[in-house]
């Protein structure tokens, strides 16, 4: 545990130190924790208060009391080392974080939850919610923009996004600001890294969305998610990365419901270098949304269909793929050439180092989940048929928290 976690936690500053007030919603009363009384964040204004005070120090501990309710603009957090955590006592209701964008949000640029430019973002006990449900949004919506070198650990969590933005994603890395990423010896930027355990994602778009020329060491353990888009999507580039994984994704006890694929890469006529994508997955369940056309894995480059084939390395171990008939498919852009489709034996012959002790026929106790929005799923519609052979992979449900109504 880091010094942070253990220090004692200041008192909250003069309410003159806020530069926004926004409205929240009431909260129950209050309960005895092991923080003092007055530590314990019941408003919006108060978090905004002691993040404030805490960017001198380095970051804080902010502890959100039971059954907070708070609504929020971006939240940008100074360079340091956060932690916003549920505080002790009742937890029979977790306390909730919600975000709405600007009905003015560029389409050029990411509108987020929290901006982490750099330092580390810790996140326990805590339901996050971002909604946009302007039909006319052009936006990018994100709960966490990410910017070289920094880092989100979340646990215990849940996020949902929900609404009509263009491109929602539960974490985009994202270019730093001013675009000063390379490090002084003229190497490729730090990547972003993400650490998620024992929580639940949803999102009407992708789960991971990472822009231009960007890194990620990405860590899902004991998570379910659910994702209208791909698990991960990248953009191309401009730098080229032949050798070392720009993307690592490890999934270990994930069950991954995403109706884009587990990987998206997509290139443009000036962005044509595709990031090497790196996947390690064990015990974990994968789908794709059970009609059998949506592949894994999707390659979509600007060269010929050759130079896209090392672009997604795999290795899985006690993996099971829930009615997958397209395993990947590789477009190189060119007029008149069809994209190139793959069965699982191709796939595996030309593409896998490692599968071991795959499962294929993997069944959901609820057979209509795997084809509904994302929004409607929670981890309870994503249980296994006990009748599965797969019933030994995936996450433990039991640890695995349930999130609030997406339209509550």
């Amino acid at each position: 545990e880091s010094p942070l976690e253990t220090a004692p936690t200041a008192r909250v500053p003069a309410p003159s130190a806020l530069t926004a007030v926004e409205p929240t919603r009431p909260a129950p009363p209050r309960e005895e924790t092991g923080v003092p009384e007055e530590d314990v964040i019941r408003s919006a204004e108060q978090l905004r208060a002691l993040i404030a005070h805490h960017a001198s120090t380095g970051g804080g501990d902010l502890r959100l009391g039971s059954g907070v309710d708070l609504e929020l603009a971006t939240v940008d957090l100074p360079p340091g080392s956060w932690t916003i955590a549920a505080a002790p006592g009742d937890h029979r209701t977790r306390p909730r974080l919600r975000f709405h964008p600007s009905p003015f949000s560029s389409s050029s640029t990411w509108s987020a939850l929290f901006n982490l430019q750099s330092g580390e973002l810790k996140l326990r006990g805590v339901d996050l919610i971002v909604e946009d449900f302007d039909r006319q949004s052009m936006g990018r919506l994100a709960t966490f923009a990410l910017a070289a070198g920094s880092t989100l650990d979340l646990t215990d969590c849940t996020v949902s996004l929900v609404g009509q933005a263009t491109s929602p994603t539960v974490a985009a890395v994202v270019p730093r600001r001013g675009g000063n990423e390379a490090a002084e010896d003229g190497d490729p930027p730090r990547p972003v890294v993400v650490r998620i355990r024992d929580a639940f994602l949803r999102t009407v778009g992708d789960a991971f969305a990472a822009a231009s020329n960007q890194r990620l060491d990405c860590r899902l353990e004991n998570v379910v998610v659910a994702a209208d888009g791909s698990l991960l999507h990248a953009q191309g580039g401009t730098a080229p990365t032949r050798d070392a994984p720009a993307l690592t994704l490890q999934l270990d006890r994930v069950l991954a419901r995403a109706k884009g694929g587990l990987v998206h890469l997509e290139g443009s006529i000036d962005e044509t270098e595709l990031p090497l994508t790196q996947v390690d997955a064990r015990n974990t369940i994968v789908s794709t949304g059970g009609d059998g056309s949506s592949p894994l894995f999707r390659v979509d480059g600007r060269g010929r269909t050759r130079d896209l084939a090392d672009r997604i390395r795999w290795t899985g171990e006690n993996v099971g793929y829930h009615e997958i008939a397209v395993y990947r498919v590789d477009d190189g852009g060119q007029t008149g050439v069809p994209p190139q489709r793959y069965s699982r034996s191709e796939w595996l012959n030309n593409f896998v180092a490692r599968d071991e002790s795959a499962v294929v026929d993997v069944d959901f106790l609820d057979h209509d989940a795997p084809v509904r929005s994302a929004k409607s799923l929670s981890p309870k519609n994503l249980r296994l048929s006990p009748r599965s052979s797969s019933t030994r992979e995936g996450p433990d449900f039991n640890a695995v928290p349930t999130p609030p109504d997406a339209d509550s």
